[in-house]
């Protein structure tokens, strides 16, 4: 990491308890906006997507379900692989996904892999 990049790390890790972050989406920031012009970061956690969007509010941000619903990723995966892949960033590390994401979600991968799904927070039907 830079120097910069550094200084907004520590910002964002050292701040109160309203306003700090967790070492990796602390990272995560500071390399988006020392790093790289125009770099987006894929933030899944709310804090750190507030935190973002109020300190640059001129730059995006994007989450971990809008990026693999790019055309690109189902293609690049194929259908059985982008289903498995998204089930197993569900189950495995409980990815957070945005209320209006979960319906399709939900249509995608079938009401008993949903279930097993805890940090997608619908109830079976």
């Amino acid at each position: 990491m830079s120097a910069q990049a550094l200084i907004v790390f520590y910002g964002l890790v050292s701040d109160d308890i309203a306003g700090g972050l967790d070492d990796g989406e602390a990272a995560t920031i500071a390399m988006a906006v020392s790093e790289a012009v125009g770099a987006i970061p894929v933030i899944d956690e709310k804090k750190a997507s507030r935190i973002f969007s109020e300190r640059w509010s001129e730059r995006q941000v994007t989450d971990s379900i809008t990026m693999l619903s790019q055309a690109a990723v189902i293609e690049g995966l194929q259908y059985d692989g982008y289903v498995d892949a998204i089930y197993s960033a569900l189950f495995h590390a409980r990815m957070r996904t945005p209320k209006g994401a979960r319906p399709w979600i939900e249509n995608l991968l079938g009401p008993e892999r949903v279930s097993a799904c805890s940090s997608l927070g619908i109830q079976p039907r």
